[in-house]
């Protein structure tokens, strides 16, 4: 059990801070379950902290635990709802748990909320596609294409323009 756990660990004597360090130090070392555990326990005494619940969702997407993930994500929301790559995330989870409308909303408040931030409208097409809603994700498809090409300033990561070529153009293709 998690009290024993932390019992063990000395969690139940820590300060936040620690146990903050001693969470991140857990996912620099790929230890998830570890660094879940430890947040769990961090939650408990200061649950206002938005980043800490980014960070679970991020290390339960990791662990492909999509529907702990989109309830991390949701409380992150709930905390700030500033954060584009929140709502992305979300979408991203949604979308694997086959729940496509709400997903859709999630990224379509990440595009209000940003709307050059292009991993918001290549997972929204990716939605569209799975809803089979081909207007509209050919309509994503050519926004994000439009992102990429230089009208707006775009990520210049070699691997993601790569693949992101690959992608936009195969589903184009389709269309």
């Amino acid at each position: 059990s998690l009290e024993y756990f932390n019992r063990l660990a000395g969690l139940d004597t820590m300060r936040v801070d620690d146990l903050k360090h001693l969470s991140r130090a857990y996912v620099e070392m790929r230890q998830d379950s570890l660094a879940v555990m430890t947040y769990e326990r961090v939650f408990k005494i200061d649950s206002t902290n938005a980043n800490m619940y980014g960070d679970v969702g991020g290390l339960y997407m990791r662990m492909k635990r999509f529907d702990r993930a989109a309830r991390m994500f949701e409380k992150r929301i709930a905390l700030d709802s500033t954060v584009v790559s929140a709502y992305v995330n979300l979408g991203m989870c949604l979308i694997v748990l086959e729940k496509y409308d709400k997903a859709s909303q999630s990224l379509l408040k990440a595009i209000q909320l940003n709307p050059s931030y292009p991993p918001a409208h290549l997972n929204l097409g990716r939605c569209y596609i799975a809803m089979e809603s081909f207007q509209n994700a050919r309509k994503t498809f050519e926004g994000f294409i439009q992102l990429r090409s230089g009208v707006v300033n775009f990520p210049t990561s070699s691997h993601f323009v790569e693949f992101a070529n690959r992608r936009s153009n195969l589903i184009l293709r389709l269309f």
